[in-house]
């Protein structure tokens, strides 16, 4: 998630990185990360047509192996 960082925030532990623009096709997961991470790879290798810039992984707080665990994947794609 994207979120505005504040004068603080950049000071004290976060350092803003700028991303390209993109198309991303966007995978909502839910199950352990070590294996909902590779399987969405997959279907995206197999399915899309991959642009090859910057992906974008989003982790909640929670544990990541958990069966109900939800994050994101954003691959970029060709339009």
């Amino acid at each position: 998630m994207c979120v505005p960082l504040t004068e603080e925030d950049r000071v004290k532990d976060f350092q803003p990185i700028v991303v390209d623009a993109a198309t991303y096709v966007i995978f909502g997961l839910v199950g352990p990360a070590n294996e909902t991470i590779p399987s969405a790879w997959d279907y995206a290798i197999k399915n899309f047509d991959l642009a090859y810039t910057s992906n974008i992984e989003v982790y909640y707080c929670g544990n990541r192996m958990d069966v109900n665990y939800k994050m994101e994947l954003w691959i970029p794609i060709k339009k």
